[in-house]
C-alpha cells in the first residue's frame, strides 16, 4: 500500500469513528479514534464521556470561583464600609438572596492555624451561612443575620469546644446591613478582649466595665495606670483587686487576705492618702476600679504570692 493510500484509509477510519463531544446541549468538539469501528467505538464513547465530565467539572469550578469572588466583594465592601456603587451593590445582594431589611452580626475569628479555614467553611456551610471570608494571615470573618446568629448561639458552647485551643471568637454588635462595619469593629475588640482574658469567645453585647475600660485608647489606659498605679505598691494593688472582687466587703476581703479587718482599714486609708481616692466611697471607688486590672495589664490575673500574702499582715 502506498503512503497516499494508507493516509486515505486512516482519514476514512477517523471520519467513521468521529464521536461528537456535547456540552450544555451544544457540540463543542469531536473525538476521532482510528481502527475497526465496531472494535474502537466503545472506547471512543468512553473517552467522549470522560471529556464531557471534565468540561462540566471545569465549568462548576469556574462558577464556584466566580461565586466566591462575588461573596468576597460583598463581605469586604460591608466590613470596610467601602460601597462605591450602591445601586449595583444592591442588585448583587438581591441576586444572592440577602435580605437587606434584617439586622446582622459579625464574627471575627482569630485562627491559630490557617488550615482551619476549610473546616470553618464546612461548618458554616452546614449552618447555611454563605457570607464567610478568610482574611490573610489569620482572621476568618462571618456575617450572619440575627436569625442565623440566634441559631448559632444555641450551639456556641459546642462550637468553642469543637475548636478548643485553635481559635478565639469575637462577636460584634447587632447592626443593620449597611452598618455591618460597626459590628465588625466591635467584633475585633471583643476578640482581642477574649484573647487577653483567656476566654474562647466573647460577645461585645455582654457589656461590662472591663470591656469599656479595654475599649479606651491605649495611651489613655497607660496614662491612668502610670498616674494612679505607680503610686501604689504591689501589695496595695493586690488589696484593691481583692477588695473589688469581694464587692467592697471589708469582712470578706480581710478573710480572703487572711488579715484582721483593722489592718485592712489601715491599708485602705493609705491608698486613700496616696491616690486621693477613698476606696470605701462609692464615687471614689469607681476611679480606683481600673486598678483591679485592666485587661492586658499585669494585674489582670495576678495570683497572691505567698511572701507577699505574709507581708499583708504587717
Amino acid at each position: 500500500m502506498t503512503e497516499c493510500a494508507a493516509f486515505n484509509t486512516l482519514v476514512k477510519s477517523l471520519i467513521c469513528n468521529s464521536i461528537p463531544i456535547h456540552f450544555e446541549g451544544t457540540a463543542v468538539g469531536v473525538i476521532g479514534i482510528s481502527g475497526n469501528p465496531q472494535l474502537v467505538k466503545p472506547f471512543g464513547v468512553l473517552v467522549t464521556k470522560i471529556t464531557e465530565i471534565f468540561l462540566k467539572e471545569q465549568r462548576l469550578n469556574e462558577t464556584l470561583a466566580s461565586k466566591k469572588r462575588v461573596l468576597s466583594y460583598i463581605i469586604t465592601s460591608l466590613i470596610f464600609n467601602n460601597i462605591k456603587n450602591p445601586e449595583g451593590f444592591e442588585q448583587v445582594l438581591h441576586n444572592f438572596g440577602i435580605d437587606t431589611t434584617l439586622n446582622f452580626r459579625v464574627l471575627s475569628i482569630k485562627l491559630s492555624d490557617n488550615s482551619l479555614e476549610q473546616k470553618l467553611n464546612t461548618y458554616f456551610m452546614n449552618q447555611s451561612c454563605p457570607l464567610t471570608l478568610y482574611l490573610y494571615p489569620s482572621e476568618y470573618v462571618v456575617i450572619m443575620n440575627t436569625i442565623q446568629f440566634n441559631e448559632f448561639q444555641n450551639h456556641l458552647s459546642a462550637f468553642t469546644k469543637q475548636f478548643e485551643h485553635t481559635l478565639i471568637l469575637g462577636i460584634g454588635s447587632t447592626a443593620s446591613l449597611y452598618q455591618v462595619y460597626r459590628s465588625y469593629e466591635s467584633a475585633k475588640i471583643a476578640g482581642k478582649y477574649a484573647l487577653i482574658a483567656k476566654k474562647p469567645a466573647f460577645d461585645i453585647e455582654n457589656i461590662s466595665v472591663e470591656i469599656l475600660l479595654y475599649s479606651l485608647p491605649d495611651n489613655i489606659k497607660d496614662l491612668f495606670m502610670k498616674k494612679a498605679g505607680s503610686l501604689l505598691t504591689d501589695k496595695e494593688l493586690i488589696i484593691i483587686k481583692t477588695y473589688f472582687e469581694n464587692n467592697l466587703s471589708l469582712k470578706h476581703t480581710a478573710a480572703t487576705l487572711y488579715i484582721h479587718p483593722n489592718t485592712l482599714q489601715y491599708q485602705l486609708n493609705k491608698i486613700h492618702e496616696k491616690t486621693g481616692y477613698n476606696p470605701r466611697n462609692y464615687q471614689d471607688s469607681v476611679m480606683l476600679y481600673p486598678l483591679k486590672g485592666l485587661p492586658g495589664y499585669k494585674f489582670l490575673a495576678c495570683e497572691i504570692p505567698a511572701l507577699l500574702l505574709c507581708s499583708l499582715k504587717n
